[in-house]
C-alpha cells in the first residue's frame, strides 16, 4: 500500500511540475506556426489518413453479400465473423465517414461507392418502414430487427449520415429521408417547455416509461450531455443541407444548451445527466470526461459558424473548458490526453482512449485558429506526436482502442479494432478536418509572406 501511495504522490508531483512548465505557453499570443511546422503536420496527417485509417476500412469492411459494413474486428484487426448484429450507430458513423470523404479533397470513386453502399443499408435495412426513423439494431444479415425502440443517440447519427450523404450527392431520396427524420424528432422528441430532446421512445414514437432503461443503460427520463452533443453535430450538418429558419432556431437552442445548461458552475467541465428542466442529476463531484468537453468546444464553434453567431460571444467559455482539460487531463510529460478525472484535480482514469486523442487534436487546432495562442498549437503537436507514435496501430491499421497507464510512454494496448462503438468516425473526422484547418493555416502563412 505504501508503494502505491508513493507512486501516486510521485505521479501528482510530476503532473504539477510538467504543467507549470507548459503553463508558460498559455499567454503567448498571437502565435503563427512556422511554415515547416505546418508542412510537417500536414504530412503526418495525410500519412495517418492514407496509410492507416483508409486501408483498414476500405475495402475490407464492405459487405457485398448483406449490405452495410462489417464492423467487428478483434484487437489483431481480424474479422470475427458474420454472427455479430449490425448497430445503427456504427453503420451510420461508417456511412457518414465515406460520405465525408466524398466531400473532401481525398475523395475517390471507390469512397463515393462506399458512401452509396452505406446509405442503401440505412435505407433498406435499418429504416423503420412502418413508423419512420431507424431501428437501433438488426441481425447480422440486416433482415431482422432486434432492437426496435427509438433512441435519440442513434437517430442523431442516422440524421448525420443522411445529411452528409445528401450534401455530397444531392440524392433526392436521402434529402427526403433526412427531412422525414428531422420532422419525427421535432414532433415526438422535442421538449417545447424546457428545450432539448427526450431520448428514449417506443417504436411508434410514444414516450417510454420514465424508469425504463435505455439501450445505453440510462434512465429514459434523463437528458444526457453526451446525447445532445451528437444532436448538435447532426443538426449543424442538417442545417447546412436545408438552410431553413426553423432548423436554425433549433440549432441555436442547442447552442444555448451545450454552452450553458450542461456546464458546471463554477466552470470545471460539463455534467452528463439532467432532469427534463436541466437540473443536474449526477453529483457535483462526478468525473470530468475531457474528450467530451473538448468535442463540445469545437462542435459549438462550428455550430455558431453555421448559424452566423460570433464565436467571440462564447470564447471565454471555450477557453475555460479547454484550460481545465489542458491543465488536468493532458499528459504534459509524454503527450496524449487522459480519459477522466475529478473536477479541479489531475486525471484519475489515466488510460488513453483513441477517440479522446482524436477530439483533442481537432479542438486544439480550432482553438488556435480562434485565439492564435501558442498553447493550443503546442497541444495539437504534442497530441499528434503521441498519437502517431503510440495510439496508432501501424502494423494492422486503425488506432488502438485504449492504452493503459502502465509504462512511462506507451503502456499496454487493448481493445477491438472495430465494433459497435468503434468506427472510422472520431479519428476519421478529426484527421480530415485537421487537414482542412492546416491547409487554411498554410494559405494564411503564404499570404503573410
Amino acid at each position: 500500500m505504501i508503494h502505491r501511495f508513493l507512486g501516486r504522490l510521485r505521479r501528482r508531483l510530476g503532473d504539477a511540475q510538467a504543467w507549470r512548465s507548459a503553463r508558460r505557453d498559455w499567454d503567448v499570443a498571437p502565435y503563427d506556426p512556422a511554415p515547416q511546422a505546418l508542412d510537417d503536420a500536414r504530412g503526418t496527417l495525410e500519412r495517418i489518413l492514407t496509410e492507416n485509417i483508409l486501408p483498414f476500412w476500405y475495402p475490407r469492411t464492405i459487405d457485398a453479400e448483406n449490405g452495410g459494413f462489417r464492423i467487428n474486428h478483434d484487437e489483431r484487426g481480424e474479422w470475427v465473423g458474420q454472427g455479430c448484429n449490425r448497430h445503427l450507430v456504427s453503420q451510420s458513423r461508417t456511412a457518414w465517414f465515406f460520405a465525408r470523404l466524398t466531400n473532401s479533397a481525398h475523395r475517390s470513386d471507390g469512397h463515393s461507392a462506399a458512401a452509396r453502399h452505406g446509405f442503401e443499408f440505412l435505407r433498406d435495412r435499418l429504416w423503420d418502414e412502418e413508423f419512420g426513423g431507424f431501428f437501433w439494431e438488426v441481425d447480422g444479415t440486416g433482415r431482422t430487427p432486434i432492437k426496435l425502440e427509438k433512441h435519440l443517440y442513434g437517430q442523431s447519427f442516422g440524421l448525420y449520415a443522411l445529411a452528409e450523404y445528401a450534401i455530397a450527392t444531392q440524392d433526392a431520396q436521402a434529402v427526403s429521408m433526412a427531412r422525414t427524420l428531422y420532422g419525427l424528432l421535432e414532433r415526438h422528441a422535442h421538449d417545447g417547455d424546457n428545450g432539448g430532446y427526450r431520448e428514449f421512445l417506443h417504436r411508434d414514437w410514444r414516450p417510454a416509461e420514465p424508469s425504463a432503461a435505455t439501450y445505453m443503460e440510462d434512465r429514459a427520463d434523463l437528458k444526457q450531455f453526451n446525447t445532445h452533443l451528437h444532436v448538435l453535430e447532426a443538426f449543424t450538418r442538417y442545417y447546412h443541407l436545408v438552410q431553413e429558419p426553423e432548423v436554425r432556431n433549433r440549432l441555436t437552442e442547442l447552442i444555448l444548451i451545450m454552452s450553458n445548461a450542461v456546464v458546471r458552475k463554477p466552470i470545471t467541465g460539463c455534467r452528463n445527466a439532467h432532469d427534463d428542466d436541466w437540473t443536474p442529476q449526477d453529483p457535483a463531484t462526478s468525473r470530468v470526461t475531457y474528450g467530451h468537453d473538448l468535442e463540445n468546444i469545437w462542435l459549438l464553434i462550428e455550430a455558431c459558424e453555421a448559424v452566423g453567431l460570433p464565436n467571440a460571444l462564447l470564447c471565454d467559455l471555450y477557453e475555460t473548458l479547454f484550460y481545465n482539460a489542458w491543465r488536468f487531463g493532458f499528459d504534459h510529460r509524454h503527450g496524449g490526453v487522459f480519459y477522466q478525472g475529478p473536477p479541479g484535480k489531475f486525471a484519475a482514469a489515466r488510460q488513453k482512449i483513441w477517440w479522446v486523442q482524436a477530439e483533442s487534436l481537432l479542438c486544439a487546432l480550432h482553438m488556435h485558429r480562434l485565439t492564435r495562442k501558442k498553447a493550443y498549437f503546442r497541444c495539437f503537436t504534442k497530441t499528434l506526436e503521441w498519437t502517431t507514435r503510440y495510439q496508432i496501430d501501424w502494423n494492422l491499421g486503425e488506432w488502438h482502442r485504449r492504452i493503459s497507464p502502465t509504462g512511462v510512454s506507451s503502456g499496454k494496448k487493448s481493445g477491438d479494432e472495430a465494433g459497435a462503438w468503434k468506427a472510422p468516425y472520431h479519428n476519421g473526422r478529426a484527421i480530415i478536418r485537421c487537414l482542412e484547418l492546416v491547409s487554411e493555416e498554410q494559405a494564411r502563412s503564404r499570404d503573410r509572406m
